[in-house]
């Protein structure tokens, strides 16, 4: 009788055992997240379908398409990788993220650079830091990567790549990026706030959407690095070649978002002032208007600046303004 319970009892030792416990657990997490992130990129694609044509009619010459729909373009159908497995593809799934990741730094490098309104000094370091950051991705990425095949019944077959043993630098990537997305961000705030403090303007609509936009690009995208950092140090290869799929989604979304915004900016703008954007009344109310290109798409930027003139230090506590001169800032790329 022990006999025959004998080869029972070790089958179910088997499930009791760690490593498979923790194999299984990998396996349906990497599963879910895949799905979740083809969901949320299929839902996204199909709800920005009006956004997309309405981008598509804007363009006044299709000869000479603007800077951004051709990045449009780009970031949004190029991209969609349709392999999933096989030895003969696995590098085209190495390169492609850094495809991506490139496109989605050149559409904050020109967005930068239009916010600085062309300052030549903005221009030479972004062209610098991109092409620096690109070398890095791209030998990081790269390096040392080998193909690893997924043995498990749910995921036969299918083929992801590491790193070589003893040299895990691939987390680096997302290091790389997430320090080129706070460059870009600080450098636009700067320029959008306009240089001056905070408290001597109140922004516009249009140039807190564009603010806004860069906040939100850039939070939500180091969340999902630094997740992916700690599924690469921590968990099993498939986890993170999941992990590493929702960020590819995220990214795609993300990037998208900012230039349908700045596309909806710039009917928003050639439609007029809204209410809220009406030039100040009363004393000491200056206008500071701002119009042009940014990454080929017309905008108006308009912020109502209070600026203190010369006068004494007792007048100026009494809170009393002096009107200063119209400005007209030019942002064309």
């Amino acid at each position: 009788m022990l006999l025959c319970r004998a080869p029972f009892a070790s089958a179910l030792d088997i499930f009791k055992s760690p490593n498979f416990l923790a194999a299984a657990v990998s396996e349906d997490s990497a599963k879910y997240l895949r799905i979740a992130s083809i969901s949320i990129a299929a839902y996204d694609y199909l709800i920005t379908l009006p956004a997309e044509w309405r981008f598509y009619r804007s363009q006044t010459h299709w000869a000479r398409p603007s800077i951004a729909c051709v990045l449009f373009i780009l970031i949004r159908h190029i991209l969609q990788y349709p392999f999933n497995h096989g030895q003969q593809h696995w590098p085209v799934r190495i390169v492609l993220p850094v495809v991506q990741t490139v496109i989605c730094q050149a559409i904050l490098s020109v967005r930068t650079y239009a916010i600085s309104k062309r300052d030549p000094t903005v221009k030479y370091v972004m062209t610098t830091m991109f092409f620096s950051f690109l070398i890095a991705e791209g030998f990081v990425n790269i390096y040392q990567r080998v193909p690893t095949y997924q043995t498990s019944i749910a995921n036969k077959g299918n083929c992801t790549s590491g790193n070589a043993p003893g040299h895990l630098i691939a987390w680096s990537h997302y290091v790389f990026s997430m320090t080129y997305d706070l460059i870009t961000l600080v450098v636009s705030s700067y320029y959008l706030l306009g240089r001056s403090p905070v408290t001597y303007f109140s922004f516009s609509r249009l140039a807190r959407l564009m603010l806004f936009d860069g906040l939100g690009y850039f939070f939500v995208l180091t969340a999902v690095n630094i997740l992916n950092i700690i599924l690469y140090k921590t968990a099993p290869t498939a986890l993170q070649s999941a992990g590493a799929s929702l960020g590819y989604a995220i990214t795609w979304i993300m990037a998208q978002r900012i230039l349908i915004h700045l596309r909806d900016m710039s009917d928003d703008s050639s439609r007029g002032r809204t209410p809220k954007d009406q030039a100040p009344t009363g004393p000491g109310a200056r206008l500071n208007d701002a119009s042009g290109h940014e990454l080929g798409i017309r905008i108006t930027i308009r912020r109502d600046v209070e600026n203190y003139t010369d006068a004494p230090d007792a007048t100026r506590s009494t809170g009393t303004l002096n009107s200063g001169r119209k400005e007209r800032d030019e942002f064309d790329v």
